[in-house]
């Protein structure tokens, strides 16, 4: 059908692709749609070309980290039937096999077809990531964001189409990241990337999110001290100059110098109560948790959710469940120094120590799907394809 309209698998998956990475920050029915799409298209696909061998051999090359999620599905489950949860911690377990640990499978399996590469990735995901930095710029000015007049301003804080300045501050953190990180990407949009990276840094700077800030300073700190020869003076100038602005920027603006002087001052914005309280959850049932998604019916309300991934996942999963995300991060480590990916290194750190303050790691649909990506940027690297972009 494709050929006879002149139009290549590829093309259409590429289109199909950039949706979805588009629609994540939306987490609405744009995104939901765009994600069903990505795996009907793949149905599509391995049943018309009958790849199943080839898909089988795929799930071999990577059975150590499916293996891994596998455990961690087994846990979830196990928790919900010994806790008799309702059909909402089920439906958080099936999203997370089809909406995370298949996309997964099925990024790998186009990627190692040659349908797209991590260059492409890149430019699809700051494409991304630059759509929600306007939407932050224009809700500055206007008072509300373009998608979802939401409110938000340099007072308040911003929040883009998210609803939440913690939630923005995560995806527009990533993209100061991804600049810093990939700035030799590309020499013809090397000046693009520092106007983008610009705007990215107003952005989270005036998302107020704390946990962003840290996470982005440890993630470069590390990234710089691991891979000190590939970094050249200039970028070292470049680096001074721009903490020294920022640091500026925090010494001379009342609405950051407040929240950073509430940082100093021990301020946790109530954490230490959630995660007390939830210490004093996780001590009745320590061994396979409270089931999925429960904060609601034994959480300290008014509070969402914990903020700490390490006590959520004690809380609804237990010691196993525990255990079972430790040896699923262990792997990921072991890629990462296997491959020498400082890049997906710092990276990971950001969104590890953004998770220890922020962000729900079982429903956290941006959160989650980000880390999908993530883990397919270092997992692809078994994939035996000449690319530069590391």
């Amino acid at each position: 059908m494709f050929s006879r309209l002149f139009i290549s698998w590829e093309s259409v998956f590429n289109f199909i692709f950039v949706t979805w990475i588009i629609s994540i920050p939306f987490k609405n029915s744009f995104y939901q749609g765009a994600t069903l799409v990505l795996i009907l298209f793949f149905l599509i696909y391995i049943l018309k070309f009958k790849e199943f061998v080839y898909f089988n051999d795929l799930l071999l090359k990577y059975k150590d980290i499916l293996y891994a999620s596998l455990f961690i599905i087994i846990s979830m489950a196990i928790s919900n039937i010994i806790n008799d949860t309702n059909i909402l911690s089920w439906k958080v377990l099936f999203n997370y096999i089809y909406r995370y640990i298949f996309i997964f499978i099925i990024l790998l399996f186009f990627y190692s077809k040659g349908f797209f590469s991590k260059r492409m990735l890149f430019v699809f995901f700051l494409v991304s990531l630059t759509i929600q930095s306007f939407d932050g710029i224009y809700q500055s000015i206007i008072g509300y964001d373009l998608f979802k007049n939401n409110v938000g301003n340099l007072k308040l804080g911003l929040t883009g189409a998210t609803f939440n300045r913690n939630i923005f501050g995560l995806i527009v953190g990533l993209g100061v990241i991804i600049c810093i990180l990939f700035r030799r990407v590309e020499k013809r949009i090397n000046y693009l990337i520092v106007v983008l990276g610009v705007l990215f840094i107003f952005c989270t700077l005036f998302s107020y999110s704390r946990a962003v800030w840290f996470g982005i300073f440890l993630a470069l700190f590390i990234y710089i001290f691991s891979d000190l020869r590939r970094i050249y003076l200039k970028d070292f100038i470049y680096l001074f100059i721009l903490f020294l602005l920022i640091s500026f920027s925090f010494i001379f603006i009342d609405s950051l110098h407040n929240r950073i002087e509430l940082l100093f001052n021990g301020n946790s914005s109530n954490r230490d109560k959630i995660w007390v309280y939830t210490f004093d959850l996780i001590k009745e049932k320590p061994i396979l948790g409270w089931g999925l998604d429960n904060w609601s019916k034994i959480g300290l309300q008014p509070y969402s959710n914990i903020h700490n991934s390490v006590l959520e996942i004690l809380l609804y999963l237990g010691i196993i469940g525990f255990f079972c995300y430790c040896y699923f991060l262990f792997l990921v480590l072991k890629e990462v120094n296997l491959y020498k990916n400082i890049k997906a290194f710092s990276i990971l750190i950001y969104m590890i120590v953004v998770s220890f303050f922020d962000q729900d790691i079982f429903t956290g649909k941006i959160f989650l799907s980000f880390f999908t990506i993530l883990m397919f940027y270092i997992y692809s690297d078994r994939i035996n394809l000449k690319e530069s972009v590391k």
